[in-house]
């Protein structure tokens, strides 16, 4: 057989590699196919032409690989990188070890590789090599790790306000008039320990002329105070037109409140013209200058000894002497000296007005959290109660 000269033999060569060539970019495919390696000569194969066709399938290949890597994770069945699996690595950069990180993890160091190394499939890098000092990350795995830290951490920003927002939502603020603050406020946090033990209470004690106020700008969305009668007709206008709900919780009245040595223990009723020469201790606010309710006006002018902040020092000092005061009857439910005697609670008459006066809850019903309206049950639980009454010499009783 003729010997090929070395023209016809580069001719042949060029076809079989232009040939290869067709066949290796062929039209796109959505998952493209692998192009069977052709039938060579031995010639060509001498001539080597078998590590070029190799190359260019590695070449097609690696197409492929990353045409199939480019699909959505669903269409290609692979696992897509969670935050468990960024803490995952990050546990095994530090421990320098996977056995150890999964010690740590609590699962198994089988499962944790096959992680790691659905990862490194994921990302299409090495994220981890082995040593004899341990595993340690690679230079493109550092990047990763780099990374990774950043979204954990951000992660835990947002966990974290989603947990401050639950906090706020667990948290009631509650506006309350001083009466209310100083007797109803320790009954309702043994209670709401019972029933609601996330919740904390906050309450706030502003003057009942700006409760109202207060609820508008935010401060809370529950509130219980005293109304006169006199007051009641423009605050509930005010509440109806800004959609918040005035609910009656008690019918209270102002009480006459003595020690049980006093000279007055025992009646029935007392007209305030008789007290004009007794001395009397006062919550601070009856001598307000904001305060020019009729009852105020009333108790002004009985000789004051001293003003204090808190109801419950106003009756302190009634009690084991000869000191007179003016308070609703809010403050003596569940009073245990009210109940014992000690403290006698005597209707008062005399005044301009009619002594009535009214507990209520204000809220926007639709607002309420499941706390809030916790605690507003509570509160009505507590005026169901009613002020201890008694009989003429006798103590007071539930």
């Amino acid at each position: 057989m003729p010997k090929e000269n070395d023209f016809a033999v580069r001719g042949r060569h060029s076809a079989a590699a232009a040939a290869l060539q067709r066949i290796a970019y062929a039209a796109p495919q959505t998952k493209p196919a692998l192009p069977v390696l052709p039938t060579l000569c031995g010639t060509q194969v001498q001539m080597g032409l078998s590590l070029c066709c190799n190359r260019h399938i590695q070449e097609v290949h690696h197409k492929y690989i990353k045409a199939y890597r480019g699909k959505n994770c669903c269409e290609r069945g692979s696992i897509a990188v969670k935050i468990e699996h960024l803490i995952y690595i990050t546990e095994i950069a530090k421990r320098r070890s996977i056995s150890l990180a999964a010690k740590q993890l609590y699962i198994g160091q089988t499962t944790l590789s096959a992680i790691v190394k659905s990862i490194e499939d994921e990302l299409d890098i090495q994220i981890f090599q082995r040593t004899y000092s341990g595993v340690i990350a690679t230079q493109e795995g550092e990047k990763v790790l780099g990374l990774a830290k950043k979204i954990i951490d951000l992660y835990g920003e947002m966990t974290e306000i989603e947990r401050e927002a639950s906090v706020r939502e667990q948290t009631v603020h509650i506006l309350a008039s001083t009466s209310a603050n100083s007797n109803l406020s320790v009954f309702l946090t043994q209670q709401m320990q019972i029933r609601s033990p996330q919740s904390a209470l906050i309450f706030h004690e502003p003057m009942r002329t700006k409760m109202l106020a207060s609820m508008f700008e935010g401060i809370a969305n529950l509130a219980i105070g005293h109304w006169e009668s006199s007051e009641l007709k423009q605050a509930e206008q005010i509440a109806r037109t800004n959609g918040i709900t005035m609910e009656l919780l008690y019918s209270d009245s102002f009480y006459l409140c003595v020690s049980a040595h006093s000279k007055y223990a025992d009646r029935e009723s007392v007209d305030i013209a008789e007290l004009a020469d007794e001395r009397q201790v006062t919550p601070h606010y009856y001598f307000t200058n904001s305060v020019n309710s009729v009852f105020a006006q009333a108790f002004r002018s009985v000789p004051r000894v001293a003003s204090f902040t808190s109801n419950e020092l106003v009756k302190l000092s009634v009690l084991n002497s000869d000191l007179i005061a003016f308070l609703a009857g809010i403050n003596f439910i569940r009073d245990e000296n009210a109940a014992s005697g000690a403290l006698r609670v005597i209707p008062l008459t005399g005044l301009a007005e009619k002594n009535e006066v009214g507990v209520y809850a204000l809220y926007r019903e639709s607002e309420l959290t499941e706390p809030e309206q916790c605690a507003l049950e509570i509160a009505r639980e507590f005026f169901r109660a009613g002020i201890p009454r008694r009989q003429t010499g006798s103590p007071l009783v539930l």
